[in-house]
């Protein structure tokens, strides 16, 4: 048997090369089967991959939560860059500026120079009150 992509009468057909004209009609028929069945399974397999890719653990949905999250990692690779940078440059500073070590030791060592008075200022804590009764809680006594 050959398959044989002629078209007769709007059917792909399955023959060999000596068919009688008396079993072609049923030749005809299962040549039709054969291409619907054919078909059939085509669809059914493109469905499935369709269901595949859309779900499991590397579907579509997995695919978007993770360009989502390469983008919020690439924003805080960012972040993290333009931090240490800062880092550096304040570092560098510390290294070669006599004026930024003097300010870094004032304020994080509270340090002075000789003569200089220091005044340490603290911050009000606010006073707490004992809330007041509420209708509920008198109704209770």
């Amino acid at each position: 048997m050959i398959f044989h992509p002629r078209n007769v009468r709007g059917r792909w057909v399955l023959f060999s090369a000596k068919v009688s004209t008396a079993t072609r009609g049923a030749r005809l028929d299962s040549g039709y089967w054969f291409g619907r069945v054919t078909m059939a399974a085509v669809v059914l397999l493109a469905g499935c991959f369709a269901v595949r890719l859309a779900s499991g653990s590397n579907g579509w949905a997995s695919y978007q939560s993770k360009k989502t999250e390469n983008v919020r990692l690439q924003q805080q690779v960012e972040q993290l860059q333009k931090e240490n940078e800062d880092l550096e440059k304040h570092i560098n500073a510390l290294k070669h500026d006599s004026a930024a070590i003097e300010k870094e030791a004032r304020e994080q060592l509270g340090l002075a120079r000789p003569g200089e008075t220091v005044y340490v200022l603290q911050q009000r804590r606010p006073i707490l009150t004992a809330p007041a009764p509420t209708n509920a809680t008198s109704a209770k006594r």
